[in-house]
C-alpha cells in the first residue's frame, strides 16, 4: 500500500473539511484517517480487518460514511492525480458505498408504497 508523501498531504490538507460542527468526540488524527480509507480502498478488505496502527476500524468506518454522505471526499479526490491508483480506488470505495446506500433506501421506498 503506498502512504501519503509529505507534499501530497500538503495539498490534501488545503480541502479537508474543517472542524466547525464536528460530530466525532474527537478529531484524531486526518491524515492516519485517509490512509486508513486508502488502505481499505486499495486492499478490499474488510473494515474490520485494518490494522490497529490506524486506529478503531469502527470509527474510521463511521467518518468514512459521514464524508460519503456530506460530499467531501471529493475534495479528496480533486487533490489526487485522477490517474493515480489511489484515487481510483478511494473514487470506487465512495460510489459502491453510495450506490449500495441508495440501493438499500430505494429497496425501503418500494416496499412501503
Amino acid at each position: 500500500m503506498q502512504r501519503l508523501a509529505d507534499d501530497e498531504w500538503k495539498v490534501l490538507m488545503q480541502a479537508l473539511p474543517g472542524r466547525v460542527g464536528a460530530r466525532a468526540r474527537q478529531g484524531g488524527n486526518a491524515r492516519r484517517f485517509i490512509e486508513a480509507v486508502l488502505w481499505v480502498a486499495q486492499t478490499g478488505a474488510y473494515w474490520s480487518d485494518l490494522p490497529r496502527d490506524f486506529g478503531s476500524w469502527h470509527g474510521i468506518y463511521v467518518r468514512f460514511i459521514r464524508w460519503a454522505q456530506d460530499g467531501k471526499w471529493e475534495g479528496v479526490l480533486a487533490c489526487l492525480d485522477p490517474q493515480d491508483p489511489r484515487a481510483l480506488d478511494l473514487h470506487a470505495l465512495v460510489q459502491r458505498y453510495l450506490h449500495r446506500n441508495n440501493t438499500k433506501h430505494l429497496s425501503r421506498v418500494m416496499r412501503a408504497s
